[in-house]
């Protein structure tokens, strides 16, 4: 069996005339979505945008390299729109309209976003000690000092060695 490439499949999908390929500007004619359709009904409308644009390459990941729609779907609305309007598809986005972006959006990841909770949960209980910023810096050039010494004193650091014992840890993944 012959391999190709992702630029050779490409190639080869725009050649076919798949209607899925966005490699070929869309015509006016296809009845693009208008905003303020993307209601209730936007799975239906981004099912089709996804059809016309995004199936060609992504309903055949194996080959293409592009995340398959169920990948897709565990970015979640926000970064599936971001990739559409400043990410690595903005290029493929352009072709659509703020509408089309929105409901094929809509169809992939649904109203569901990433959960971030855990990160709150891994932070610091305890309000963090102030920097006391009235201080001269004590780290000014590359070396440290003028000197070049690229050390520090127990005096600039404020920790001696007798304090190293009562060191806590703070946090760890």
């Amino acid at each position: 069996m012959k391999r190709f490439n992702c630029q050779t499949m490409i190639c080869l999908l725009a050649l076919a005339g798949l209607p899925g390929c966005n490699h070929v500007a869309p015509d006016p004619g296809t009845g693009a979505v208008a905003a303020g359709q993307v209601t209730a009904g936007g799975k239906a409308i981004g099912r089709e945008v996804y059809a016309r644009h995004c199936a060609s390459c992504h309903d055949f990941s194996e080959v293409t390299r592009a995340p398959a729609p169920a990948s897709l779907g565990q970015l979640g609305f926000r970064n599936i729109r971001l990739s559409l309007t400043d990410g690595k598809m903005k290029e493929q986005g352009a072709l659509l309209s703020f509408a089309e972006q929105d409901a094929v959006s809509i169809f992939l990841a649904g109203d569901k976003e990433i959960d971030d909770s855990w990160i709150g949960a891994s932070m610091c209980r305890r309000p963090r000690q102030g920097i006391d910023t009235t201080n001269n810096a004590t780290v000014g050039t590359f070396g440290i000092n003028l000197k070049n010494h690229r050390r520090l004193s127990a005096a600039e650091v404020g920790l001696d060695r007798a304090a190293l014992s009562n060191l806590e840890l703070a946090w760890a993944f």
